[in-house]
């Protein structure tokens, strides 16, 4: 009987040794001067969209010019045609710093402004021997962009979630679920108008082991619902509200054996009214629609 026991003990030792080495760790081992090429691609559509309107609060409009503005807003369609863009991108693996972080640098080429010229976005991510991360912005040379930039903070760029994957070790199956907030202001600091709302999704996490590549595969499913979010002008007035009744997606991460990004792919479907009181118009415009988001980011290596 002893024997038995002491096999028994033996046995969940060795398992339990065996479960604790199946975790997996990200770490950046990537060597400097490795440099991958890659595309953001960006596919949206407008779906079930209603228009209705009606007289702005505190201001007068005939009854003939109220119909005007109804018949206008009617004919706009119920879907309007998918929008696709795509951002081609580098990125390459710097010196390692004095203090031991390998830092990674993104170039990544938009459109800006109605001639469509791209301007570059540089982001330097710093990947420390313990696995914590940070990001910062280098200014850009384009005023329009680097106005933009400026509202982006650096507690929205170095959120909790962006530290995740390399923070911990990873069981096959295990999962992590986070509520990241996203206040709407930091994200418009540039625009004429002020933001404000707080947006935010609770995101789950789970790991699903190496891939045949020995990439590290990530799965997420991500929800929010009952945000308002406002713009105001100069003067304060409310000139735009939206309020996402909600918002479901799924997405797949894969890192690459040595810690660089490999592929991405993200789906959101969002339910949302918006309500527009510009004031050049005596109405006000609200917009009921559904909008879908597909985002596919890969990577190849030079």
């Amino acid at each position: 009987m002893k024997s038995s026991h002491a096999t028994f003990y033996v046995s969940l030792s060795l398992a339990l040794v065996s479960f604790a080495q199946a975790a997996d760790t990200i770490r950046m081992t990537a060597k400097p001067g490795t440099t991958l090429t890659g595309t953001f691609q960006s596919n949206t559509q407008i779906l079930d969209m209603k228009a209705s309107v009606s007289p702005q609060p505190g201001k007068k409009v005939s009854k003939e010019e109220l119909e005007q503005y109804k018949n206008t807003f009617a004919n706009v369609p119920k879907n309007l045609p998918n929008t696709t863009q795509s951002f081609p991108a580098t990125l390459k693996v710097l010196a390692t710093k004095p203090d031991g972080s390998t830092p990674v640098q993104m170039k990544m080429q938009i459109p800006m402004g109605q001639e469509g010229k791209n301007s570059t976005i540089t982001i330097n991510t710093f990947y420390s021997k313990n696995g914590k991360i940070s990001m910062k912005l280098e200014p850009s040379k384009d005023p329009m962009l680097q106005k933009i930039m400026q509202g982006l903070t650096d507690s929205l760029l170095n959120n909790k979630e962006s530290q995740l994957f390399y923070q911990k070790a990873w069981n096959v199956g295990e999962s992590v679920t986070q509520t990241v907030s996203m206040p709407f202001d930091q994200f418009t600091g540039g625009a004429p108008v002020k933001f404000s709302g707080d947006f935010k999704v609770t995101t789950k996490t789970t790991y699903k082991g190496k891939n045949a590549a020995g990439e590290f595969v990530f799965q997420s499913t991500s929800t929010a619902k009952n945000s308002v979010l406002k713009a105001t002008d100069a003067k304060g007035r409310m000139v735009m509200q939206m309020n996402i009744a909600s918002l479901s997606g799924t997405s797949e991460t894969r890192i690459r054996p040595d810690g660089l990004p490999g592929y991405s792919k993200t789906n959101q479907t969002m339910k949302m009214t918006m309500t527009l009181n510009t004031p050049e118009m005596p109405v006000q415009v609200k917009t009921d629609t559904s909008l879908k988001i597909e985002q596919v980011q890969t990577w190849k290596q030079k």
